[in-house]
């Protein structure tokens, strides 16, 4: 009975803080902080009326406290799924269900309070997943369990687990609602469910935050188990993925293919109506029409990762299919739902649904008094983009204001989570990604910042883009904008120059050859030119070209920057950064590098390309990013950005 008398005035004493509109204090030990957090999520106090202000309050906490701020990380372990991280994932699967209710119930006044809500549910399903991952990475580097991964973020890298095969805690994380046994592997998954994930890549990272609330998802596919009508009667059974991707359009691949295309995220959906209406079709009913559908339509492709020749996906489908072709539906880069002669990756998940629920005689469950009806079915929210402030929303000439983001289906009612998997081994390098990607968005929709089309930057983006698609890391048919924007972000937030010895290397170069290595790397001749302006002297020219070319081996990251005191830290604590700390390293990075923008740009007049350049930091970002303004003093913002902002 005591204990029940303290753990009821524990619940009113969170819900009393809430509701007065203060942060929630989290406690110092995290397992009972993690306990706090789900009670929160389950209380009858939280209501659709004051889900904004309730989970503001709760985000805001979770942004503020400092990287030691629990005591006893070290100290979590698996305890039959009650440990710190499963109760915090089993608080953002609470959220799921009151989002559901809420919905369901008719709870919401307006549209916008909805919305209002499920945008700081996005923020708290981020913010919690970020608290997990930094107790994962505490436990497991105490333990001596997280893999040295080299050089992450490589397009193609697969030195991590296996998703869904190396299931041992905490990576998979199940839903005992869904699942009450708590288990799950490969073979759970059925017909019609939804794989969500991230990859390791700067590219994934870019396109998870380009919406004005940021995700920590990139992509998602439907999976589609053959009847043997697909792939002919051996492979009943089978479990394939269809998916849309940019190099390729709408594809049919093996799970297998699948899971090993770069990984780190996952998280499996299935489709789940709110309501009990005997008159709706049967739920698994609606998800094997809309898988069926999409898989009829996609095209094949072999498996790069197959070493063994075992994966006979493509030589399968094309066996039945005989004499008849397919016709590959592109990919649509310009993001627009309007669009159906292309599809983006949940667009395409949108499009089977959609498919599936106005055949004759199905019925599925809509929200019309929201907004959602017939005409417009999934998803029920899309991410809103700021197409006018967005520098990288411009180079992609995005007209849509807002779309359906993977990461949409966080926030979409009839969609159950069934499991979670990730690779905390990755997180280490991801989770400061990601940040980076978030505090360049900032600045574009703060303060409209957007990239600068330098002669320099030109000839970066065409030798890095020759570069990667020679080695078919890139698209021949990417968008001049999405190339640019995606190298643009990665030259900013991911790469960090060799070093010395390759600076050394070029110095030494002849400086006749330099302009014919640059032209040999992928620089186009008209872009050189630009830079070199009313030099004719090749000379004169060369010794510019090495310049630049020793700028960039000198480049650092914000990644770097951000990693380089995180090990510190950790060396010498034990303890990760938090979102907050991460934060404040990058706003210090890029105020240094502003007032030297300013200060060597008054100096010279214009932006230092000779002997001035060699004084600039490690960092340029105001090279590459900034408002565009003439005066130096008005192009660039030396505040500080709140996190809490984003």
């Amino acid at each position: 009975m005591r204990s029940f008398i303290k753990q009821t005035i524990g619940f009113m004493g969170i819900l009393m803080a809430c509701s007065a509109g203060h942060s929630l204090v989290l406690s110092n030990d995290v397992i009972k902080a993690s306990e706090d957090i789900l009670s929160l999520t389950q209380s009858q106090g939280f209501q659709a009326t004051n889900c904004q202000t309730t989970l503001s309050d709760l985000n805001k906490s979770l942004y503020a406290i400092k990287s030691d701020h629990f005591t006893n990380m070290t100290a979590v372990s698996e305890v039959n799924q009650q440990d710190a991280i499963s109760r915090l994932f089993e608080s953002r699967m609470q959220l799921n269900y009151r989002l559901r209710d809420f919905v369901s119930g008719k709870k919401f006044q307006s549209r916008a309070e909805l919305e209002a809500c499920a945008n700081e549910m996005r923020k708290s399903h981020r913010s919690l997943r970020g608290l997990e991952d930094r107790i994962g990475l505490t436990v497991l580097r105490s333990q001596k369990k997280l893999k040295n991964l080299g050089v992450v973020g490589l397009p193609g890298s697969d030195l991590g687990l296996k998703p869904f095969v190396e299931n041992q805690w905490p990576n998979l994380l199940v839903n005992k609602v869904a699942i009450p046994t708590g288990k799950f592997s490969i073979s759970d998954l059925k017909t019609g469910d939804y794989i969500l994930t991230k990859a390791t890549n700067f590219a994934s990272a870019v396109i998870s935050r380009i919406g004005e609330v940021d995700t920590q998802f990139s992509h998602i596919g439907l999976v589609y188990i053959d009847d043997g009508s697909l792939f002919g009667a051996e492979n009943k059974g089978q479990i394939y993925v269809v998916e849309s991707e940019p190099d390729f359009g709408l594809q049919i691949v093996s799970l297998d293919h699948f899971l090993r295309n770069d990984k780190n995220r996952l998280v499996v959906y299935r489709y789940k109506s709110t309501s009990k209406d005997a008159s709706l079709t049967a739920d698994t009913e609606v998800a094997a029409r809309a898988a069926k559908f999409l898989a009829e339509h996609a095209d094949v492709r072999p498996n790069p990762f197959d070493t063994t020749g075992s994966d006979h996906t493509m030589a399968d489908r094309l066996k039945i299919l005989g004499d008849r072709k397919i016709t590959r539906l592109p990919y649509n880069f310009e993001m627009d739902m309007k669009v159906e002669s292309s599809l983006f990756c949940s667009q395409a998940i949108s499009f089977a649904l959609q498919n599936a629920c106005t055949q004759p005689g199905v019925k599925c469950e809509t929200f019309p008094e929201l907004g959602n009806t017939q005409e417009q079915m999934f998803p029920l929210l899309q991410s809103k983009i700021s197409i006018k402030k967005n520098g990288f929303a411009k180079l992609l000439n995005l007209t849509a204001s807002e779309t359906f983001s993977p990461a949409d289906v966080e926030v979409e009612p009839r969609f159950e989570v069934i499991a979670e998997w990730r690779d905390f081994s990755f997180a280490a390098y991801t989770r400061v990604q990601d940040l980076a990607m978030t505090k360049v968005f900032q600045l574009m929709e703060a303060y409209e910042y957007e990239f600068i089309e330098s002669p320099e930057l030109k000839i970066f983006t065409e030798i890095s883009s020759a570069m990667l698609k020679k080695a078919d890391k890139m698209p021949e048919n990417m968008p001049d904008g999405l190339t640019k924007g995606s190298l643009y972000m990665a030259f900013l937030t991911w790469y960090t120059g060799p070093g010395s010895f390759f600076i050394s290397s070029v110095e030494g170069l002849d400086d006749k050859k330099i302009i014919e290595l640059f032209k040999s790397l992928g620089s186009s001749q008209s872009t050189i030119n630009e830079l070199l302006t009313k030099d004719i002297n090749y000379e004169v020219a060369a010794k510019k070209l090495k310049k630049l070319l020793v700028r960039i081996l000198k480049q650092k990251s914000l990644v770097s920057f951000v990693q380089d005191l995180e090990d510190y830290q950790i060396n010498k604590t034990g303890f990760y950064l938090t979102e907050n700390q991460m934060s404040n390293v990058i706003d210090e990075a890029r105020k240094q590098d502003c007032l030297l923008y300013q200060e060597l740009a008054l100096k010279n007049g214009s932006l230092p390309v000779d002997e001035k350049a060699a004084k600039r930091n490690t960092l340029f970002m105001h090279d590459l990013v900034r408002k565009n303004q003439t005066n130096p003093l008005q192009a660039c913002e030396v505040n500080k950005l709140p996190l809490d902002n984003f």
